[in-house]
């Protein structure tokens, strides 16, 4: 009958009579036999006596990781790097921040902040009973503190000034300008108003003539139109420049049937009493005769304008009709 071994020691190649508490069974190539050793890093192959970096302590974790009862300041300095509660504090209030808690701004829970420098006291009630219409009006076109985009450059987003006298290269009132019209000034760089100034007036009836050869005027009793109300049509029957500039005039003089006399039939426009213009015809026939008149001329503010008539027959002779007109072409 074969014995069987009862242990290791029994092994002829195993060393072990004594063996002790956590040691292990390692081989001495030496020997050739097995033995119980206690295992050291040394013995370890490939690693010195602590070269294990990765095992706990204390102090390597608490220079390694952030943890809940951390005391010691830390900054991140990396994107994915965390942050403790006061680096943040820090940052915030560096910024600016505040104490924007409800339980600052609205003591008494009712959702609205309870108060305000920049309302300087006021209620809620006197900030919505504000009337905002008493405060825009000020600044609007003639008020108080109207306000003024003179001197801003860029489109501006509202339409600016608010009527025309407000453009900086227009009139500024219309105060005495009635029936006038804006025009290039003469320095080509702004508007200016210009004189509507247009007149036609006539005779609506027979005025009798005497003829002695002397200039009688013709009483224009009638205005077809008169913009400017430059003619007098009631005692002086003459028209009256209003500004400088060119001006066209046109007349007619109609004459009741002439006297196959040879005799002469003249019509005249006068510039302040002056004979300017002239028309004279002289009578051939029974039949009607009719001066006319027209040419541009340049007048002066204030001088004057009127139509004159004669004859030299020697009698009593009507001005069936006649006209003048006198419109203002350029300024």
């Amino acid at each position: 009958m074969i014995k069987t071994p009862e242990s290791l020691h029994w092994l002829k190649d195993v060393n072990v009579a004594s063996p002790t508490d956590d040691y292990a069974l390692v081989y001495d190539s030496a020997t050739g036999l097995w033995g119980a050793e206690q295992i050291d890093h040394g013995a370890l192959a490939g690693l010195s006596d602590d070269d294990h970096a990765n095992y706990h302590t204390d102090a390597r974790g608490d220079a390694r990781y952030l943890y809940r009862e951390n005391t010691v300041a830390f900054t991140p300095d990396g994107n994915y790097e965390p942050a403790t509660k006061k680096y943040v504090d820090d940052a915030v209030s560096d910024a600016g921040g505040g104490d924007m808690t409800k339980a600052v701004y609205d003591q008494d829970d009712d959702g609205i902040v309870d108060n305000s420098e920049s309302l300087e006291g006021s209620t809620k009630a006197q900030v919505q009973d504000h009337n905002p219409k008493v405060h825009a009006s000020s600044h609007e076109d003639t008020g108080a503190d109207e306000i003024s985009v003179a001197g801003l450059s860029g489109e501006l987003a509202d339409p600016q000034p608010s009527n025309f006298l407000k453009l900086s290269d227009t009139p500024a009132s219309y105060s005495g300008q009635v029936g006038k019209f804006p025009k290039v000034n003469s320095d080509e760089d702004a508007l200016e108003f210009m004189t509507r100034c247009a007149i036609r007036a006539k005779r609506t009836s027979t005025q009798s003539i005497t003829g002695d050869g002397s200039a009688y005027v013709v009483q224009l009793n009638t205005e077809d139109y008169d913009l400017g109300d430059d003619f007098d049509s009631t005692s002086t029957y003459r028209f009256t420049a209003p500004v400088t500039g060119y001006y066209a005039i046109t007349a007619m003089a109609e004459w009741d049937f002439a006297v196959a006399n040879a005799k002469r039939y003249a019509a005249a426009i006068r510039i302040d009493g002056t004979a300017d213009m002239e028309s004279h015809l002289i009578a051939g026939t029974t039949e009607r005769l009719t001066n006319t008149i027209a040419d541009f001329r340049y007048l002066t503010s204030t001088q004057t304008v009127d139509l004159v008539v004669g004859h030299n027959t020697g009698l009593a002779k009507n001005l069936r009709r006649a006209y003048l007109t006198v419109h203002l072409i350029h300024q």
